[in-house]
């Protein structure tokens, strides 16, 4: 169970009444109100919040998710490439160096999002 004031980077946080409790830090007794309030949430109340703010957490912070959704909106959908990825190229020392591998990026943006985040099927 999540009490916090009701400022700054909490309120981006907590939604007061579904994810956790805010108060006033500005109004006297706000915070000894808020934790009785919090006492006073039985069980059921508090699994809730507490299962709404996991999902919250993970729908807005998860970064291997939220990555991979920013990629695909900005990067140009382009088909995998078919066979050979093109000729090779020659380095100095003779050897011929490996077809152009993919990107990170393109890695990432290949593999289907439930296999990036198990969790959130």
């Amino acid at each position: 169970m999540v009490v916090a004031p009701d400022r700054d980077g909490f309120r981006e946080q907590i939604i007061s009444g579904q994810t956790g409790l805010l108060y006033d830090p500005a109004t006297p007794g706000a915070l000894t109100a808020a934790l009785a309030a919090a006492l006073d949430l039985g069980p059921a109340q508090r699994s809730r919040m507490r299962e709404a703010a996991c999902r919250r957490v993970i729908a807005t912070r998860d970064v291997i998710r939220n990555l991979a959704e920013t990629l695909r909106r900005i990067l140009p959908r382009q088909p995998p490439p078919r066979g050979n990825l093109g000729p090779t190229r020659r380095i100095p020392h003779g050897y011929p160096a490996a077809p152009r591998s993919r990107s990170t990026a393109e890695r990432i943006l290949s593999i289907p999002l439930p296999a990036l985040v198990p969790w959130s099927r």
